[in-house]
């Protein structure tokens, strides 16, 4: 707040610009303490965490809408292999906070990393009720000997100078989905973009 009215104040433009990258730091810092709390969280005993039921489908379209507010050139599209015959169908009994930050993750990192912008989400349910959800984006791709280490914390990738992070957001969600008793898998291709899919077995009442 007192940086964005010291900017009002100074209108020399280097001025500005300093105001404006000690801002951006500003943000920076704040988004990876966030990140470390989150992180922090992940990691807790499945009985400190509260689970309840919510449904996967409202969470994602609400993590879109976010998505599409922070970037507004951002294009996010939803596919539904199984249409939503009622509210239950894609029930899910977890934790939608550190749910809907593992979406946050893996969409805006989608949007990052594609040229095009676009992230392309399917979810679908089985018949033994295991919800699966995949994130498409059309980027750059991830080289195979990269691959198994992108879900380390505070890994980065040395061929990604642009749109640079701080190595947690991959690490956290594999966490929340580890904590939910899913799993995250990853299938890239050089030139071709990344695709990163979540399956989440039944909510089970014991969670």
């Amino acid at each position: 707040m007192e940086i964005e009215i010291a900017e009002e104040q100074f209108k020399d433009k280097d001025i500005q610009m300093v105001l404006s990258s000690i801002k951006s730091d500003a943000l920076k810092i704040k988004t990876l303490f966030e990140s470390l709390i989150d992180l922090a969280k992940a990691q807790y005993d499945l009985s400190q965490i509260n689970f309840s039921p919510f449904r996967i489908d409202e969470l994602l379209g609400a993590s879109k809408e976010k998505i599409e507010n922070a970037y507004k050139d951002a294009q996010i599209n939803i596919h539904y292999a199984k249409l939503p015959q009622d509210a239950t169908t894609y029930t899910y009994k977890g934790n939608s906070h550190l749910m809907q930050q593992a979406f946050l993750n893996l969409i805006e990192n989608a949007y990052k990393y594609s040229q095009d912008k676009t992230c392309t989400i399917s979810i679908n349910k089985s018949s033994d009720n295991t919800i699966m959800l995949s994130f498409q984006d059309c980027g750059r791709g991830i080289a195979k000997e990269e691959q198994d280490k992108i879900f380390q914390a505070f890994y980065q990738n040395k061929e990604c100078t642009e749109n640079k992070g701080h190595g947690i957001g991959l690490a956290l969600t594999k966490q929340i989905i580890h904590l939910h008793k899913g799993e995250i898998k990853e299938d890239s291709t050089l030139g071709k973009g990344s695709t990163f899919t979540i399956i989440l077995p039944e909510g089970k009442e014991e969670f």
